[in-house]
């Protein structure tokens, strides 16, 4: 059936080639297009025969642009059994695209993008997206624009490198209002998040993009999302929660990833359902193996050791975690192959460029050979003279400088182990200040509830046990690290904002990023900006009956500036009951070489400026 099906293709297209040879070469080219769509291997053998014969005519008939198309079209018909001279024919199109100002280099370098991705060429990948992101804001095309800002933030998650990645995700959130896109979006940022730690993010805009696609219909993506929604669950040891999602998601489809099966037996087994456990954990097993997906297996061999463990059946327990580590090593080995083909493909490449190269070289070489080797003795002969003549002045200028140097260092060792000290002694004193201040104040609140009534006591005592939670976590955050970024901070207050929002529905916050320079912070700095914003928002979500909120951040390249806003009823910043909190604001700017300025009048709202040094 195939061979007919191959043969009456030939006999339609040497039926249909005619006419003209410019009218012969389009339809050559129409009937190729429409053979690699097929997509089937004998189609697209027919097709690659075809397209070279289109660019044969092309360049006879001096026509780029169609010589661009067959050179895009038989790189798709040689991509899935020629995979290196379909990536040369898409350069082609890509160099004849660009030359001509051609729209269709849109969709090569997407191509491209996608293609280098797939190898693991992270660098080109980015080049070519950044050249549509270049391209597409030139066009003023804001599809195009989120989809290369979307493409770049996912090379950077394929990279680890999630911060960025972040960064460029949040740039394609809401340039365009097709709802399922920006669901998407959403999604994207919220995967991100999870990588980053920052769960409760995370948690926010997957319910986000959930929400959208069940706007849509989309059970496809709702299924992938709430999979996904369930796994940051995990990671929280929130196995409730967890088991509402993987369950939901396991009902949408009779399709399910061996990763969504795996997850759910893993919760059922934290929660003691250790039957129903079993059930999905070898349901996940199977479906792995019938995809061919060894990460998935090796996941799944790593679970059934664990159940085996928790029912006492170690024996078994052993078997399965033999063949997790034997397939954690075929992956390893794996990885090791697919690097050394990436290395060959690319030493090919390098190899023909650099022999255009010293052929073009090896002509003019030979035509100043003589004077070339002449400038050289030269040169060789004036070079050792001066080498010889500046060892000696080195090694008479070393000996006079080497007791200095002792001397010197000896000093310098001693002052650096006294300022090591002093700053180990300030770091103390700011952490103590901290702790008393944010954590001693609300422990002494939590001692008073004990005498109220229980019901009144448990409610406050819930609220005020999750803030200790928080500002815990925020003073072991402040102590992980020895310097902070700008960045670093700013997403931290990201994270807080998140969590108001979910407190605070009804009212709207706006929220701005500016880095002109990339500033590196002590920790005693990060902390006092981050205590700054925080305290202000607080001050204005209890106090202002606002509607808006803003909070900027920008930097430069000696001093981080931010501003927080709302157009609450404002009030008059010399009467006594603010006096407090206002102080403490100004006194954490200045502890830090800064200023801190208020604004506010009574119904005009209130703005809040500060200015920290980028000074040690």
């Amino acid at each position: 059936m195939g061979k007919v099906f191959t043969a009456l293709l030939i006999f339609a297209s040497s039926w249909v080639f005619g006419s003209s040879p410019l009218a012969k070469m389009d339809s050559i080219y129409t009937h190729a297009r429409q053979l690699v769509m097929a997509q089937t291997d004998s189609t697209n053998a027919i097709a690659a025969n075809e397209l070279t014969h289109v660019i044969k005519l092309a360049k006879e008939l001096k026509h780029p642009t169609r010589l661009a198309n067959a050179y895009q079209m038989l790189s798709y018909a040689l991509e899935s059994n020629y995979p290196d001279s379909s990536l040369q024919f898409l350069w082609l199109a890509q160099h004849l695209y660009d030359s001509l100002g051609d729209e269709n280099i849109v969709y090569v370098e997407r191509d491209l993008g996608f293609r280098y991705l797939n190898r693991g060429n992270f660098e080109k990948a980015l080049d070519a997206y950044q050249y549509l992101l270049n391209y597409s804001e030139q066009k003023k095309n804001a599809l195009d624009i989120a989809f290369a800002y979307s493409d770049i933030g996912y090379v950077y998650d394929r990279m680890g490198n999630y911060k960025q990645a972040l960064k460029y995700h949040l740039k394609a959130n809401g340039i365009i209002e097709d709802t399922l896109r920006t669901g998407i979006f959403y999604g994207q940022i919220g995967i991100t998040y999870d990588e980053l730690g920052l769960y409760d993010s995370a948690i926010y805009y997957n319910q986000k993009a959930i929400a959208l696609f069940q706007k849509n219909a989309d059970t496809t993506s709702i299924q992938l999302w709430k999979s996904n929604l369930g796994n940051t669950y995990i990671k929280l040891g929130k196995w409730n929660e967890a088991l509402t999602q993987l369950t939901e998601a396991k009902e949408l489809s009779p399709e399910h990833t061996p990763f969504l099966l795996l997850n759910l037996g893993k919760v059922l087994m934290e929660l003691g359902r250790m039957n129903e456990a079993k059930t999905e954990l070898l349901k996940g097993k199977e479906g792995a193996i019938k995809q061919g997906l060894v990460d998935a297996m090796t996941e799944a061999e790593f679970k059934l050791y664990e159940w085996f463990t928790k029912t006492g059946e170690d024996a078994t327990a052993s078997t399965h975690l033999k063949r997790h580590y034997a397939l954690k090593d075929s992956i390893y080995s794996l990885e090791k192959l697919n690097e050394a083909d990436e290395l060959q493909l690319k030493y090919e490449t390098e190899k023909r460029e650099l022999e255009n190269k010293n052929i073009k070289a090896q002509r003019a070489l030979d035509a100043v050979k003589l004077n070339r080797l002449q400038a050289t003795i030269a040169f060789v002969i004036v070079a050792a003279i001066l080498v010889l003549v500046t060892i000696a002045l080195f090694y008479n200028n070393q000996r006079l400088k080497a007791h200095k140097l002792k001397n010197e260092l000896a000093l310098n060792q001693k002052n650096a182990q006294l300022e090591l000290q002093n700053k180990v002694y300030q770091e103390r004193l700011r952490i103590s200040k901290d702790l008393h201040d944010n954590i001693g104040s609300k422990l002494t609140l939590l001692q008073g509830m004990f005498q109220q009534g229980e019901h009144e006591a448990k409610t406050q005592m819930a609220s005020l046990s999750n803030e200790l939670t928080s500002d815990l976590r925020e003073t072991v955050w402040a102590l992980n690290q020895d310097h902070f970024t700008v960045e670093e901070i700013y997403f931290r207050a990201m994270d807080f904002i998140d969590r108001c929002k979910r407190s605070y529905p009804e009212i709207e916050f706006k929220t701005d990023f500016s880095e002109q320079a990339e500033l590196t912070l002590e920790p005693a700095k990060a902390v006092a900006i981050y205590r700054i914003v925080q305290e202000s928002l607080n001050n204005a979500l209890k106090h202002a009956n606002a509607s808006t909120i803003s909070f900027s951040l920008t930097t430069n390249t000696t001093m981080v500036k931010g501003i927080i806003s709302d157009n609450g009823k404002g009030f008059d910043p010399h009467k006594l009951e603010r006096q407090n909190g206002l102080i403490n604001l100004k006194t954490r700017a200045k502890e830090c070489g800064g200023e801190l300025f208020i604004n506010s009048e009574v119904e005009k709202g209130t703005q809040i400026e500060f200015t920290i040094p980028n000074t040690p």
